[in-house]
């Protein structure tokens, strides 16, 4: 049974009872920020380079895929790897501060 999808402007894809990609990048990136600032136990300072850091690996990812036959890149991805990584980062910061 094929997936029904619904294309967007910009490379976004709605897939029906399904997940995007972007959203997973989003949540991925987004999980990886959260839990590196608490196992880190990071400050403000800290917290930027992991986000700094995570926004470059998604770039990379993304890069990277230009040279895979079946893959493509596309800076919806990447932006919702950065995104993803700051909203994660600064959710954690906001917990360990909360938490104290």
């Amino acid at each position: 049974m094929p997936e029904r999808a619904i294309s967007l402007p910009g490379g976004f894809v709605l897939f029906l009872g399904g997940i995007s990609p972007p959203v997973k990048h989003l949540i991925a990136f987004g999980l990886l920020g959260f839990f590196l600032v608490l196992a880190l136990e990071a400050d403000w300072r800290q917290a930027g380079l992991v986000a700094g850091g995570l926004a470059g690996l998604g770039l990379a990812i993304e890069v990277v895929q230009i040279v895979i036959p079946v893959r493509s890149f596309l800076w919806l991805d990447a932006g919702a790897s950065a995104a993803g990584a700051v909203g994660g980062v600064v959710i954690g910061l906001f917990v360990r501060w909360f938490v104290r």
